[in-house]
């Protein structure tokens, strides 16, 4: 099953919840522009999320991955706000799940194939995304915090290999993450991040 069919029971439960919602209270709640719908931002791609769907501000639709996360992210009840409490996938996900180690694996193999031999090209890249570098944190490393989403901070920690020990790194969410989306759409964010910042399709 392919990654669009796969999503497709998800898309569809999405754009059911959304018709009917009160978008305009949505808006408010998170602090959003609301013109005709929810204007966005994720990943430096702008968005409108309507009651009749999710589009790119060119007007043409946004992928059903993209939809259904968008749409659940605007839906989220709620008026949370950071907490600066940064926290480990695993933590989120709760003890045994083994999703915390799976994720940090696929994070420091892929960013150790793209980045070790050049850091200077990861830090371009990560601001570029709109991360904010923390010099103070990390020691041997590299610390950046992006907001992928309002209200949703996300810091990847990476310590390229070296001739001693191989590559090593962290994937941490504010506290309040799962206020906004549910753990599942989270790793799904954390993964299109990830993504986005080692040059792979989603």
């Amino acid at each position: 099953m392919d990654k669009e069919n796969s999503i497709l029971p998800v898309f569809k439960l999405a754009m059911e919840d959304v018709s009917g919602a009160d978008l305009k209270a949505s808006a408010d709640r998170l602090a959003l522009e609301y013109d005709e719908g929810i204007h966005l931002d994720f990943l430096l791609q702008s968005y409108v999320v309507a009651n009749n769907g999710v589009f790119k501000k060119s007007g043409e639709d946004a992928s059903q991955i993209i939809s259904a996360l968008l749409i659940q992210y605007c839906l989220s009840n709620t008026k949370s706000r950071p907490t600066g409490n940064f926290v480990s996938v695993g933590q989120l996900a709760g003890p045994g799940s083994g999703i915390g180690s799976y994720f940090t694996n696929e994070y420091v193999t892929q960013m150790d194939k793209k980045f070790s031999n050049d850091i200077e090209k990861l830090e371009r890249t990560a601001l570029k995304l709109g991360a904010k570098k923390d010099d103070d944190l990390v020691s041997g490393g590299v610390s950046f915090i992006f907001e992928p989403l309002k209200h949703i901070p996300v810091q990847l920690l990476f310590y390229p290999a070296d001739e001693e020990f191989g590559a090593g790194g962290s994937i941490l969410l504010d506290a309040s993450a799962t206020d906004f989306l549910g753990f599942e759409t989270l790793a799904f964010l954390v993964t299109l991040l990830i993504r986005k910042l080692t040059g792979r399709d989603f």
